[in-house]
């Protein structure tokens, strides 16, 4: 195996990580490690690579609770870049975030202060470290009380129960007012990604949308309306993998929640994209089962069943669909062609454009099929 083979394992690992393919990003990863095992030990460009990788495959192996994993990949990581002093200030500060955050979840508060400032002795400024370090001094505080609490409760009244029991319960009610009080800002945070996420999307900017998306699934990987918020995202961006990112995207919501009925609409939406016809009319079917009422899942229906040349089945759904919503202007526009294009009714199709000139008075698309129905009369 070549370097390059190397770095093309790193990369690969990178990709199936952002697609949520966690343990083929872990394999991908441990290839590369295990290629460049102690060759690199000297070599700084080298060194700081497989830092990253290290710091990529902790934070894989997290996605999927495996934190022993993770806290060792982290270790190896500030391990390895901390030989280099500053040179490598980044990837330390990143693998300290990343333990501490591990420490956290299992409670190990001590260990996670200890790293955070550390990262605060590489970055002094760093606003996620000051937080950080603020709520965990609190939790540190609020558990020594209420263990002291428990303890003298014990030493006063011994009838009542053993003081690792008193202190055991004390440690639970902590724990418990600690994930409480994190879950709240967590949902604060979340929320905050999916407002700007939905903002993005209304502008056409899917680029920074899908990279809200995928931090609201970083904070929760279970997240279901994250996975279909981004393989929306993906299809009205339509790059090049776009749509198959959109299906694995969907694939994974449906498994977290089978009777999702927006993951099938947009995975139905993807696969008429990459003409996949007879699965997207599947989909789509599935969907309108699950909810019958949203109207743009008929209209996009119409779409695939005129690419098949089901054109009857077409307007059926055209109709549906200006039925849920009677101002659906797209609704009407596809009826209106329809009906000039491929049934010769064009007094129909003047019917639909006159509407949709009612409701937007200055949809160029319209006027456009209006004049060449008027010209088939």
């Amino acid at each position: 195996m070549s370097t390059n083979d190397a770095v093309a394992y790193f990369q690969k690992g990178e990709a199936h990580y952002q697609n949520g393919n966690y343990r083929a990003a872990i394999d991908n990863f441990t290839k590369y490690i295990d290629f460049v095992a102690d060759s690199v030990i000297g070599n700084s460009q080298e060194e700081a690579l497989k830092s990253i990788v290290w710091c990529c495959r902790g934070a894989a192996y997290c996605e999927i609770g495996e934190y022993d994993n993770a806290i060792d990949d982290f270790s190896k990581a500030i391990n390895l870049a901390g030989k280099r002093d500053m040179d490598n200030k980044d990837i330390l500060v990143k693998a300290y975030l990343d333990r501490a955050h591990i420490y956290r979840k299992n409670r190990n508060i001590d260990n996670a202060i200890r790293d955070i400032r550390s990262v605060l002795g590489l970055d002094p400024d760093n606003a996620a470290a000051k937080e950080f370090l603020a709520i965990a001094q609190n939790m540190q505080v609020a558990k020594n009380q209420f263990l002291d609490s428990a303890s003298k409760l014990n030493v006063n009244q011994p009838r009542q129960q053993s003081a690792p029991q008193s202190l055991d319960t004390a440690q639970n009610v902590v724990e418990q007012v600690i994930d409480t009080r994190q879950n709240a800002r967590q949902a604060l945070t979340i929320a905050e990604y999916f407002k700007r996420a939905s903002t993005y999307c209304n502008r056409g900017d899917y680029d920074n949308a899908i990279d809200e998306y995928t931090a609201v699934i970083k904070f929760d990987p279970n997240n279901v309306d994250a996975y279909v918020g981004r393989g929306s995202a993906y299809v009205g961006r339509g790059n090049d993998g776009d749509y198959d990112r959109c299906i694995s995207d969907c694939n994974m919501a449906m498994r977290l929640d089978p009777n999702n009925a927006k993951a099938y609409f947009f995975r139905g939406s993807a696969y008429s994209k990459i003409d996949a016809n007879d699965q997207a009319i599947a989909d789509y079917n599935y969907g309108i089962r699950l909810d019958p009422n949203n109207a743009s899942v008929y209209f996009s229906r119409s779409c695939v069943y005129t690419k098949q040349g089901k054109y009857d089945l077409a307007i059926k759904d055209c109709d549906q669909a200006i039925r849920l919503d009677p101002n659906n202007v797209i609704a009407y526009i596809g009826r209106g062609v329809l009906y000039c294009d491929k049934k010769n009714r064009p007094d129909l199709a003047i019917n639909d454009f006159n509407v949709v000139l009612r409701i937007n008075p200055s949809n160029a698309l319209a006027k456009l099929w209006l004049e060449k129905a008027l010209q088939k009369l």
